[in-house]
């Protein structure tokens, strides 16, 4: 019977841990289609500008 709710709690702890990295990926995720979407946007010579800013 022990060996059941160890079990159980390791289950439901895994499950928090991959929620927490989901969420991270979904953070990263929002940030990398921004970038793209702020370069799909900008001209050649927009982007050689920031870039040389830099």
């Amino acid at each position: 019977e022990e060996a059941f709710f160890q079990a159980v709690l390791a289950a439901k702890s895994n499950v928090d841990n991959l929620k927490v990295a989901v969420q991270q990926h979904q953070d990263s995720l929002k940030n990398t289609e921004g970038r793209l979407k702020e370069l799909e946007e900008m001209t050649i010579e927009e982007w050689k500008e920031k870039t040389k800013k830099k």
